[in-house]
């Protein structure tokens, strides 16, 4: 049985002005129309079962993971 941890927790300081604090990369929809979270989360897809699947992100950031990744 597999595990996966994605980490997503920076501050997006990198991507400025695109990415903020409250919204960093991890958050953004740079290619394509899936967030490069979700686009982390679909490469899992067929590999690690969804209840396998640890998101660390900070206290900041943890509603907008939540909403992106409901499941």
């Amino acid at each position: 049985m597999l595990h996966a941890l994605i980490m997503a927790g920076g501050a997006g300081t990198r991507f400025w002005p695109v990415s903020r604090r409250t919204l960093p990369k991890q958050l953004l929809k740079l290619v394509g129309d899936r967030t490069l979270l979700e686009q982390a989360v679909d490469r899992l897809t067929g590999l690690v079962a969804p209840e396998n699947t640890l998101v660390m992100t900070n206290e900041v950031l943890v509603p907008a993971v939540r909403k992106q990744l409901p499941q």
